[in-house]
């Protein structure tokens, strides 16, 4: 071979040994896309279960661990959005002029309901059994309201159920049925044994006052529903009862007067107390 020809032969050795690197170094590429698409892969999934997990412990934080109700930790989180939507289906129908749809707005209900004579259930047949009852009393309020409401485990023996959209002239029927639905029949116990229990409740609906729907907060109107517990409790238990404003409502200082004044509040015709036949008894107390 002549120099031409051996320079020709060097060049394509030379070509030949850069596509073997560049061959090589292709397939390390190859394999490090693949591990890094591995590994996206894994860190997609992991991200997955993370969110669930964070999910699941969200749920649990929102959630009584006894009964499977929420908790106060849920409808702090959601009752402003609950009261923002009411007043403003309010500021709608005033400024339309619409007296008849402020009317048949829909309210937010409170409801609180109270186990009557719980701690003789923990005294008598122990925790487990007192736990036990207070499983069952999801079941009874799931009976009676819609699943858009909220079922709150408040505390002890006391439950808070929001009724959303409602109007507030069917909320003592409703309170009806929830005395009804743990009256009428037994709890079971651990040990077999059937125990008859009731309940008291009172309950207050937002707008407390309709023609001034932010007269009163929603804190304020729970408290007028712990004042309906109260005077059903005081009546003898096993009722409901439930202050109404009527129009002779004085707007300044009227939450005040209904705590502290309740029975000149009732006497001035500023409220209305509506209660089952036996709350309507004040002589029947004990």
């Amino acid at each position: 071979y002549g120099e031409r020809e051996r320079l020709i032969f060097r060049t394509l050795c030379a070509y030949g040994a850069i596509a073997l690197d560049n061959a090589d170094a292709y397939r390390q590429v190859a394999a490090t896309l693949k591990a890094l698409n591995a590994t996206q892969a894994q860190l997609l999934e992991k991200n997955v279960e993370l969110e669930r997990a964070y999910k699941a412990l969200e749920e649990v934080s929102l959630t009584d661990q006894l009964t499977g109700l929420h908790n106060r930790r849920f409808f702090l989180q959601h009752i402003d959005a609950d009261v923002a939507m009411s007043l403003r289906r309010y500021d709608g129908a005033r400024q339309r002029d619409d007296a008849g749809a402020v009317e048949a707005g829909k309210d937010l209900v409170f409801f609180m309901v109270d186990l009557d004579h719980f701690k003789a259930v923990n005294d008598s047949h122990g925790h487990a059994a007192g736990d036990l009852v207070l499983v069952q009393m999801r079941e009874r309020l799931r009976e009676v309201f819609r699943e858009s409401d909220y079922l709150i485990r408040w505390g002890g023996e006391e439950f808070l159920v929001l009724a959303r959209a409602t109007h507030r002239a069917d909320a003592g029927a409703v309170a009806d049925r929830i005395r009804a639905a743990v009256a009428e029949r037994p709890f079971a116990l651990p040990d077999g044994q059937r125990l008859h229990k009731t309940c008291s409740i009172g309950y207050a609906c937002f707008p407390f006052l309709p023609a001034h729907p932010r007269l009163l907060s929603w804190s304020q109107v729970v408290e007028l529903a712990d004042q309906g517990l109260y005077i059903a409790k005081k009546a003898g238990r096993n009722a409901w009862a439930a202050l109404y404003a009527t129009e002779a409502a004085r707007p300044h200082g009227l939450f005040p007067r209904l705590i502290q004044q309740l029975d000149r509040a009732l006497l001035d015709g500023e409220v209305t107390l509506a209660a089952s036949a036996l709350a309507r008894d004040p002589g029947h107390g004990d």
